[in-house]
């Protein structure tokens, strides 16, 4: 979450092939009704939101600042295992040039299911978002600078996230 009035900040590759989702938030509150507010893509990046408010969410930190040995904290699902949390440092900012943006390199531990999950920095505030790990290496994952999601997240609803509307279509 990154309002307390229900925009969440994920990956496109999360909801690309679906159309029925739900939102389980940590107190175990059940969300259905999703919309779709903005998609990048390129970079990857899905913003929906919820129908709630005064919500509990994350503060967000400025992803420019980071510098290369940075201390991180990130929080996914791996394999179903919500709120798992690992730790490392920023390892470099690496230019995707075909497709003209920076992907940052940590070496948390990251793994399959933890796609949109949280990184965050030495001050709690959310930094990224987990996007991808290199299958044919240990420990190097990358993640989505969150200074992406900031200019996205002010768009409005586009259309909803259930099962009667086709979002890619």
């Amino acid at each position: 979450l990154i309002s307390p009035e229900g925009r969440i900040a994920t990956n496109y590759h999360v909801i690309e092939e679906g159309n029925n989702f739900e939102v389980v938030l940590s107190d175990g509150e059940i969300y259905r009704d999703i919309d779709v507010i903005e998609l990048d893509v390129v970079r990857d990046i899905a913003i929906l939101k919820i129908h709630g408010f005064d919500l509990n969410s994350a503060a967000l930190g400025d992803s420019n600042s980071l510098s290369v040995g940075d201390e991180l904290i990130v929080i996914g699902s791996p394999k179903g295992f919500s709120q798992s949390v690992s730790r490392g440092i920023l390892s470099a900012k690496r230019s995707i040039e075909d497709d003209g943006y920076t992907l940052y390199q940590t070496d948390a531990a990251i793994s399959p299911g933890s796609s949109g999950g949280g990184v965050f920095n030495a001050d709690s505030k959310l930094v990224g978002l987990v996007v991808s790990k290199a299958f044919d290496a240990e420990g190097v994952n990358f993640f989505i600078p969150i200074n992406y999601v900031q200019g996205l997240q002010e768009s409005i609803e586009r259309l909803s996230l259930n099962e009667n509307s086709p979002l890619f279509s």
